[in-house]
């Protein structure tokens, strides 16, 4: 679905975004599809290494960014056109730290996406205790907050990031 996903993020209606690429040593054709779309987008960068895993992917791709929010991706997520907008808009008004929105899973093939939905923020104390614990536990819901604790499918300050330090991502 990498095609796919560079699409949706193409495809937003927020525009000013960087995208850093990390290849964490794969073996299929994804430097090759992200080279192919960086020749048509400038936004898009490729960064290489051996395989580390995904927090080392995660990390370097912060350490490489130039932006004041980290937003994580994965090759198989996909985005609604305003999700992106939604998201920045949302962290602006109310100076969280860290929002996200509805999230819709899927397995074997690309789903219709809806209309956008809800849009959850967490800031202070309670953030830092769900980034302490989002980067170091399975893909679970906190019981506790509430707070689907996947790093991916937020938006989060690159102040808090910093804060935090490297991490162990999910």
């Amino acid at each position: 679905f990498l095609r796919e996903t560079l699409a949706s993020l193409q495809a937003q209606t927020f525009s000013d975004w960087e995208c850093i690429c990390v290849n964490d040593g794969s073996t299929d054709e994804s430097p090759t599809i992200i080279r192919e779309v960086m020749a048509t987008d400038s936004r898009i960068q490729l960064f290489e290494q051996a395989n580390a895993g995904l927090s080392a992917a995660r990390n370097r791709g912060v350490e490489r960014s130039q932006a004041p929010y980290i937003f994580f991706m994965d090759s198989d997520d996909l985005l609604y056109p305003k999700a992106l907008e939604s998201l920045y808009h949302t962290i602006q008004e109310t100076s969280s730290e860290v929002v996200w929105g509805r999230i819709q899973k899927f397995v074997d093939e690309l789903p219709q996406l809806p209309a956008c939905g809800e849009v959850r923020v967490f800031e202070g104390v309670t953030l830092r205790k769900w980034v302490s614990k989002c980067f170091s536990r399975p893909n679970k819901t906190d019981p506790f907050l509430g707070i689907p604790i996947e790093a991916w499918g937020k938006l989060i300050k690159r102040e808090v990031m910093k804060q935090i330090g490297r991490a162990s991502c999910r």
